[in-house]
């Protein structure tokens, strides 16, 4: 965890608060992802409705 700290405050540092936390969001889109193409899980219903408030914060998040 310590190297990925360092490569975190650097990807901070060389692009901006705002880009790393995009970023971020996009950590539970990249899993609900994986875990249905490797281990085969149905999502639910709400885990769609949690992903459109995702996308929505990301997007209510980049413009100004």
């Amino acid at each position: 965890t310590a190297i990925a700290s360092l490569y975190r405050i650097q990807m901070v540092q060389s692009v901006g608060v705002q880009f790393a936390s995009q970023v971020a969001y996009l950590i539970p889109i990249f899993a609900l992802f994986w875990a249905w193409l490797i281990l085969d899980e149905i999502p639910k219903n709400s885990t769609y409705i949690a992903l459109v408030f995702i996308l929505i914060g990301m997007y209510l998040g980049k413009r100004k």
